[in-house]
C-alpha cells in the first residue's frame, strides 16, 4: 500500500511517500480504507521530532482518519465491512489502509449532507490535550452517528 512516512524529524518537506506492508485488524480493531486523514497537532509535533509518544522514525503519522471499514477484527463491536467511519488511529493514518481500536471509531451516516453538530464532532475526531468524548453508543437521533464505545468522560487512545 502507499503511505506517507517520517524517516527523519524536520519540516513538511521531510515527509516521504513509501510502499508499506498492509496492516491487518487484530482483536478489537477495524481496518479502514482511508478516504481522508486529518493533520493533527500531534502529527506535526511528531514530524518535528518533539512529540513524546511518537514512534521512533521511520513511522507513518496520522492520528485520525475517515473512510470505509475494510475488515473487522474479533470483538470489534457492530462494525461491518463497507461501513463509513471516522476514527482515532494513534499514528498510521497517512496511508491507504489504517488500523483503529474499535472503541475509538464512530459510524457515519450514509448521507454526507447531515448538518448534525454531533456528527460533525464525531467525524472531525479532534483531540485536545489527549482527551475526547465520542458520540454515545446509542447514536445521534439527528444523523445516526454511533460508536461501539460506551460514553465516557475521558478516552485516551
Amino acid at each position: 500500500m502507499r503511505a506517507v512516512a517520517v524517516r527523519n524529524a524536520g519540516p513538511p518537506e521531510t515527509l516521504e511517500a513509501i510502499d508499506a506492508p498492509e496492516p491487518t485488524a487484530g482483536p478489537g480493531q477495524i481496518l479502514i480504507r482511508v478516504h481522508r486523514a486529518g493533520v493533527n497537532f500531534a502529527d506535526i509535533l511528531a514530524r518535528q521530532g518533539i512529540y513524546p509518544d511518537a514512534p521512533k522514525p521511520p513511522f507513518i503519522p496520522g492520528y485520525e482518519v475517515s473512510g470505509v471499514v475494510a475488515a473487522v477484527g474479533a470483538g470489534a463491536g457492530e462494525f461491518r465491512g463497507g461501513e463509513r467511519v471516522a476514527a482515532f488511529t494513534r499514528f498510521g493514518g497517512y496511508a491507504e489502509l489504517a488500523v483503529a481500536d474499535a472503541r475509538f471509531a464512530v459510524s457515519l451516516p450514509a448521507s454526507s449532507r447531515s448538518s448534525c453538530s454531533n456528527r460533525a464532532a464525531a467525524s472531525s475526531a479532534s483531540i485536545s490535550s489527549g482527551s475526547s468524548t465520542i458520540a454515545p453508543r446509542s447514536g445521534c437521533s439527528s444523523c445516526g452517528a454511533r460508536s461501539s464505545a460506551p460514553p465516557r468522560g475521558r478516552q485516551d487512545p
